[in-house]
């Protein structure tokens, strides 16, 4: 739940216009994954299939993680 926050916030936070200190800090991102950057191919030759998932990980993809677990640890 706390990635998808961050990463909606980090989405809304590109969309703010012009270069500045704290979209640079907020917005870089750490990107990995299986098929990373090209997906991973099998060719079966009557069947091929394409696998591929990557994440990417932001400052406000964890301080959204963050702050669900704030609020979450009174949840049960």
């Amino acid at each position: 739940m706390g990635l998808l926050i961050g990463s909606y916030c980090n989405y809304l936070l590109l969309l703010i216009p012009g270069e500045n200190v704290i979209k640079t800090l907020f917005a870089y991102n750490i990107g990995f994954g299986v098929g990373f950057p090209s997906p991973l191919v099998i060719d079966l030759y009557a069947i091929k299939f394409q696998l591929g998932l990557q994440m990417k990980f932001t400052p406000m993809s964890i301080l959204g993680v963050l702050i669900s677990l704030y609020f979450f640890r009174w949840y049960k």
